[in-house]
């Protein structure tokens, strides 16, 4: 066996939890759970409270097909176990970069896309001695294992193959998984921040009462009632544009790193003076900074509203009646800014379930190559 097919060994229908469109992986993962959490954003939850879940769901059904590779390569070839790390590190090779579970030879080998960087300096001449001494430590793990456990044989079924292996073997699979898991969950960080700052903003203007325009040709501040999400977060100004009336919009930035991470709303508001300038006369009407939680400090405050920039915290209970009613004071009447607090949560249910939430999603990439922070 060589590293090719090694990585053929790896479940085709798995394939799309490792990359592919934020359309793709959302209906993988589940529409509605996806909404849920949306909903649950919307009623002061935090994100990552419920992110956590959609990645458990993620690592749970890659880290089976890990273990299904495993079996498959070893049911192709007796001699696999024997030649286990030459075939991790021929597949780690670049001629096979481009195949689609080229990293799960990285987590064959305990590696993640942060750990090359680091462990081996992004420098592939030294991959053959981090190889050579992982082979020792695992199998010195194994001797020491079997000193406190006892000898052990595992037998893994998956209906059409059958293979035993024993505790070293155990630890170079356990390994893979792990070196998984952290790799997952770095790239879903970076991942569901982009995913969840459309989703939420979507939803949110949505029950607003404003429509989404998705053709950029056709976004224009002379056409009331509609929104826009960013593109392009490179070239953007803000995350999201909504007009009010002709020529008058409201502007939306959205962050959902907390209080434990002040930075995040000074850099909003330094980067809005920045971009503004001393023209206020091009200021738009508002300028609305949603973000999980503000350092109580009068310094933030106090340049919001230098800035005639409206904060508002999405770990306030039900944030988007806030957001409604700062928006109905500059002219934007909705529904929801009629609501009264006791019967809000019962009216998101209710309409969030007409929203289709794909539709905000536009083309980000789900990429599991995204270095783990």
């Amino acid at each position: 066996m060589n590293g090719r097919q090694l990585l053929e060994a790896f479940p085709k229908s798995a394939i799309s939890l490792l990359s592919g469109t934020g359309r793709e992986f959302l209906r993988r993962t589940g529409e509605d759970a996806a909404r849920q959490s949306v909903l649950a954003v919307l009623m002061g939850d935090n994100v990552r409270t419920q992110t956590e879940f959609l990645t458990r769901s993620r690592i749970s059904q890659l880290n089976a097909a890990i273990v299904a590779q495993y079996i498959t390569a070893c049911s192709a070839n007796p001699d696999f176990a024997d030649n286990f790390f030459e075939i991790a590190k021929d597949a780690l090779s670049s001629k096979n970069r481009q195949h689609p579970a080229w990293l799960s030879a990285q987590w064959f080998l305990g590696l993640t896309g942060k750990s090359v960087q680091n462990v081996l300096r992004s420098d592939a001449e030294n991959l053959a001695a981090y190889v050579m001494r992982l082979k020792e430590v695992l199998s010195d793990s194994a001797q020491q294992t079997i000193k406190m456990l006892g000898e052990h044989a595992f037998t893994l079924d998956s209906g059409t193959n059958h293979v035993q292996i024993d505790w070293e073997q155990m630890l170079r699979l356990t390994t893979a998984i792990g070196a998984q898991t952290l790799s997952i969950r770095g790239s879903d960080k970076s991942m569901y921040g982009k995913l969840f700052e459309r989703l939420v903003l979507g939803s949110v203007l949505t029950l607003l009462g404003f429509r989404m325009v998705a053709d950029p040709e056709a976004r224009s501040v002379n056409a009331p009632g509609t929104f826009w999400l960013s593109d392009n977060k490179k070239e953007r100004e803000t995350d999201a544009t909504a007009v009010l009336e002709t020529g008058k919009i409201a502007l939306f930035d959205i962050g959902f790193i907390g209080a434990g991470n002040p930075e995040i709303t000074k850099d909003k508001l330094s980067r809005f003076a920045a971009e503004r300038g001393p023209d206020t006369a091009r200021m738009p009407p508002r300028t609305f900074i949603i973000v999980d939680r503000i350092p109580d400090t009068s310094s933030t405050q106090n340049a919001a509203k230098r800035l005639q920039v409206e904060i508002v915290q999405m770990s306030m209970k039900i944030w988007p009646l806030e957001l409604a009613r700062k928006l109905m004071a500059i002219g934007w009447e909705s529904d929801l800014a009629n609501k009264d607090d006791l019967n809000v949560s019962a009216w998101l249910k209710e309409r969030i379930v007409n929203i289709d939430i794909l539709d905000f999603i536009g083309n980000i990439q789900v990429n599991t190559k995204v270095p783990e922070k």
